[in-house]
């Protein structure tokens, strides 16, 4: 069985990028996430980061991931597919989960 999960699941616990009102409303990705923008601005950058590593590992998973987690014991062949980047199905029990990053 294989799961496609995607930042929904996560909840309230930071702005997402692409919705109405998400990061990229607010901060343009050239500026942040490039190596361009590490050029121009390496103290920007690495303060951007470090907030999002913040408010991330502050985050808990919550019921649906430990139901992920409990049904990859079940299943012999599970795996779950993400592009999140806060390590909250590894943190509730789930062992495989290869993380893809879509830009």
């Amino acid at each position: 069985m294989r799961l496609h999960r995607g930042r929904h699941q996560c909840g309230e616990w930071h702005p997402h990028f692409r919705d109405a009102g998400g990061l990229w409303e607010t901060h343009r990705p050239e500026d942040l996430v490039t190596a361009e923008a590490w050029g121009r601005d390496p103290v920007t950058v690495w303060r951007w980061h470090a907030w999002l590593q913040g408010v991330s590992y502050a985050a808990r998973p919550n019921a649906a991931h430990a139901a992920i987690a409990e049904a990859e014991t079940r299943y012999h062949e599970f795996l779950v597919i993400t592009q999140n980047i806060d390590n909250l199905h590894e943190r509730a029990g789930t062992k495989r989960v290869p993380s893809c990053m879509v830009t």
